[in-house]
């Protein structure tokens, strides 16, 4: 690319409303421009997104266990399975029995054959004696019952904590819940939040450096036909977007399509049916989304290049200060001040505003269907039915039919769902604003200067 000749439609004292063609392939190509100065900075990146995912992991294993324990097993009494007891350093007392299959089959089997033999024995020696056997059904049939409702009775009590042993539960539960939320506490608001603003402004700092030194190889015709304060807002601002192309470009969708992803799985764990409508709900969502990302890169574009005037006329205005005092123009200057600050204002006003918009309808999306799934989901507790896979797991977690506990996680779970789904919208509404930075940003980067030093010079003659 040469230098161009102004006005240019990424000039800052150009007003032609020419917008950059944005598509998925130009953002690669933006993201991939970005890797040189990434690359130094590569294995800390790296930890951080291996921190992050382990975060997510751990605090969503930690509420859907935690959910389980308290509405099961603290509540109704139910002993808890095997993974909760060793996490909570319980003995076998608290475990859950389970019967291997075919146990009770072969436990049956020896008082059957018994039986069989005792009766044919008494009827052959009452026929030899020729005396009617007595029988009493009545007894027989009661005396079973009791037997049956004596059995039931001692395995209900079998599987059920005491209150003693609930009340360890809930305390062990309440210190195990205390030193995660100590721990992440720690890792995750002190030290990793200090670490990632170090890599990132690293980062940062790489481009900035290179974009300063090629502005200083530009020849002074470049320099003449455009302003200082665009060259000035370009560095410090355009420039410092690469650290949000990090965070939400590149890690706040892998990380948000990630959470929804374990959302959906969450969900299906419960019912199939309430993921497959989560999913569904996505169909009107992305056709807000489509008819809003023209809106807001409109917005945008005009929204940086009037901050970019502001940001030229202040420049200028401190330039010329002593001519100004001199010709006593500190009206006409504060008039033209004011003017580009109103109109900075109201562009950063309008952007805004097509953001929230779209974040209004997408949560008005969600929140329709989170309410018509928690509908659904309350009928299905009432009818006391069963969850997709929850024997499967069962020893993990005690979901096995739809209850309380049950209702309040897949309620839970359903709006984190939606609201993954807004804040997903939300960080493509600032990727447009961040790429069109971008944009403003590797066009000082791909300028060649119209003067450049020769690979193999000659020396200068002495005479």
């Amino acid at each position: 690319m040469t230098e161009p000749s102004p006005p240019d439609i990424y000039s800052g004292t150009s007003q032609a409303l020419e917008f950059p063609k944005i598509s998925f392939r130009r953002m690669a190509q933006l993201v991939w421009k970005t890797w040189p100065f990434m690359r130094p900075m590569l294995k800390h990146i790296i930890v951080l997104l291996l921190v992050g995912s382990l975060q997510t992991i751990i605090f969503a294993g930690s509420l859907f266990i935690a959910g389980d324990i308290f509405t099961n097993k603290v509540l109704v009494g139910e002993k808890v399975q095997p993974f909760q007891a060793w996490a909570m350093g319980l003995d076998e007392s608290y475990v859950k029995e389970e019967l291997g299959p075919g146990t009770d089959d072969q436990a049956e089997e020896p008082d059957d054959v018994e039986s069989e033999q005792s009766g044919g024995l008494l009827a052959t020696i009452a026929a030899l004696a020729g005396i009617e056997p007595i029988e009493d059904e009545d007894e027989d049939e009661e005396d079973e019952e009791g037997e049956e409702g004596e059995v039931e009775e001692g395995d209900a009590q079998a599987n059920k904590l005491t209150e003693e042993q609930r009340k360890v539960v809930r305390d062990r539960m309440i210190v195990l819940l205390i030193f995660l939320c100590l721990l992440g506490a720690v890792m995750y608001g002190v030290v990793l939040p200090y670490y990632g603003r170090w890599v990132w402004h690293n980062v940062n700092q790489n481009l900035r450096v290179a974009m300063i030194e090629r502005a200083e190889h530009l020849s002074l015709r470049y320099h003449s036909n455009t302003r200082v304060g665009d060259a000035i807002f370009r560095v410090y601002q355009d420039s410092g977007v690469i650290i949000n192309l990090l965070e939400e470009g590149i890690i706040g969708p892998v990380v948000t399509i990630y959470n929804l992803v374990l959302g959906l799985i969450f969900i299906a764990f419960f019912d199939p049916l309430v993921a497959l409508t989560c999913i569904l709900i996505l169909v009107p969502v992305v056709l807000l989304v489509y008819l809003f990302t023209p809106r807001i890169r409109r917005r945008s574009l005009v929204n940086r290049r009037a901050y970019s005037d502001l940001t030229s006329r202040l420049q200028e205005s401190f330039s010329a200060l002593k001519v100004v005092k001199v010709n006593r123009a500190e009206s006409q200057i504060l008039d033209r001040f004011n003017t580009d600050s109103e109109r900075a204002l109201d562009a950063a006003l309008a952007l805004r505003l097509e953001m929230v918009l779209l974040g209004v309808l997408v949560a008005f999306v969600g929140g329709a269907a989170w309410l018509g799934l928690e509908y659904v989901m309350v009928k299905w507790v009432i009818e006391d039915r069963e969850t997709y896979l929850g024997a499967m797991v069962v020893a993990f977690i005690g979901f096995t039919v739809w209850n309380l506990g049950a209702f309040h996680t897949a309620n839970s779970r359903v709006e984190d769902t939606a609201e993954a789904t807004r804040m997903l919208t939300g960080v493509w509404a600032r990727l447009q604003d961040l790429f069109i930075a971008l944009e403003r940003a590797f066009f000082l980067l791909d300028l060649k200067p119209e003067v450049a030093d020769s690979d193999n010079p000659r020396d200068f003659p002495e005479s």
